[in-house]
């Protein structure tokens, strides 16, 4: 097992250069505000990595079975291909003339590197933060037994799916303040941010109630063990109650990068993931011995604590800089 996973990320780490480059391009097209050509690429990239997948992992069309390992040829291959695609899309529309990202090469500016690296590392702390959270979560599920582990996952699968609509508004606010802060128009900047708040804890408050009414069926789609399911459907109103504080606290973070806002944000976030809910999911799984449901109540605790410290920072530094 341990080779096989050795050469699956021997496999997987050669498309390391090209998801770089990808991001470079897909975080350039973003900022301009142009984000149809990313949604069009990711769906090719499923696309392909799913035929990939299904040549390498299994040895069709004469290509040779190289199961597990195939999977990460077939991502690194996908991501070569994203790149290329993206990359050429860019040069040749019109559109993106007036950059001059091929025709022109300017000399690296230190100041510059410097604004990215200041602004980027407290941003790869709080995501890393908000993951590895529920990363260190599903290994404490995971001291409980096997069905607990399987609903586990079933009601974390099913709020990461609709996490997916407020990652993408606290981007889309992300891009629509800087621009609001770009053309000095501090007002719209603030007003943005707002939408882009009240959209995603909107979406998310229909997502909570769509769970409330019908957790029972979104479990049946995914198991028909009765024991799964019972603990699965528990799961999923604990997340039907922090679905909203997870929208909210999304949105402020988002609409916070926009006004270039990144270290208190993280500090934020460590507070309320590492210093309350982890300790909190830890005391429930291990010195407890609490129900699965009473774990994810770290989740509750954690995302509401940041929802409301977020807002709080939000709302001051936009009025701030009217």
């Amino acid at each position: 097992f341990r080779d096989t996973t050795v050469e699956y990320v021997h496999a997987i780490m050669l498309g390391a250069p090209a998801i770089c480059g990808f991001l470079a391009f897909r975080f350039t097209t973003e900022g301009i505000g142009r984000t149809r050509p990313i949604m069009y690429t990711s769906i090719f990239a499923l696309l392909a990595n799913v035929f990939l997948n299904w040549v390498l992992m299994f040895g069709n069309l004469g290509a040779p079975a190289l199961g597990a390992v195939g999977a990460g040829y077939a991502s690194a291959i996908t991501m070569w291909l994203i790149f290329f695609i993206l990359g050429a899309y860019i040069w040749l529309h019109p559109f993106y003339k007036s950059l001059e990202i091929f025709t022109r090469f300017y000399r690296l500016r230190p100041e510059v590197i410097r604004e990215i690296v200041t602004l980027g590392w407290p941003i790869s702390i709080t995501i890393t933060a908000e993951a590895g959270l529920f990363s260190a979560v599903s290994v404490l599920m995971g001291t409980r037994g096997a069905e607990i582990t399987a609903a586990h996952q079933i009601a974390l699968n099913f709020a990461s799916t609709m996490f997916m609509v407020p990652l993408a508004l606290s981007s889309a606010t992300t891009i629509r303040i800087g621009h609001a802060l770009g053309a000095l128009d501090n007002y719209a900047a603030r007003f943005s941010g707002i939408v882009g708040i009240v959209m995603s804890s909107v979406f998310m408050a229909a997502s909570a109630t769509f769970l409330l009414v019908f957790r029972d069926a979104v479990v049946d789609l995914y198991t028909n063990d009765p024991a799964v399911q019972r603990i699965a459907i528990s799961l999923l109103l604990m997340a039907a109650v922090f679905q909203v504080a997870d929208g909210v606290q999304i949105g402020a973070a988002g609409a916070l990068r926009g006004y270039k806002d990144t270290r208190l944000p993280m500090a934020i976030n460590m507070f309320a993931y590492w210093v309350l809910a982890f300790p909190l999911a830890y005391m429930a799984a291990v010195v407890w011995v609490s129900p699965p449901s009473y774990i994810w109540g770290g989740f509750v605790l954690g995302l509401s604590v940041a929802a409301i410290l977020l807002s709080v920072r939000f709302n001051r530094v936009s009025r701030e800089a009217l």
